[in-house]
């Protein structure tokens, strides 16, 4: 992950150099023309990356909080019920 983040940083502040704003969709173009519609699809995809990676990633922290509880019994339900609410507030 940390490598797919430093590309995508690092080609940013090759495009836009010292100009480069933070966030680096800072930078994409607010206008209704092409390339303004090739932003507000870009911050789109970003949106939906991050709401569909954090409970996959969240999803290794429960795990492990599971085990060390000792609620990793595939047949009690409340874990299934913990992560839901968790992931729900998340997501909010």
């Amino acid at each position: 992950m940390m490598l797919f983040y430093t590309v995508i940083a690092v080609t940013g502040y090759l495009v836009f150099g010292l100009s480069t704003q933070s966030p680096i969709l800072g930078n994409l173009p607010r206008s209704f023309s092409a390339m303004g519609y090739v932003g507000m699809v870009t911050k789109l995809l970003i949106a939906i990356h991050v709401m569909t990676a954090a409970p996959i990633l969240l999803n290794v922290a429960f795990i492990e909080f599971e085990d060390t509880c000792g609620l990793s019994n595939p047949k009690r339900s409340a874990c299934t019920r913990v992560r839901s609410v968790v992931c729900t507030f998340v997501r909010s």
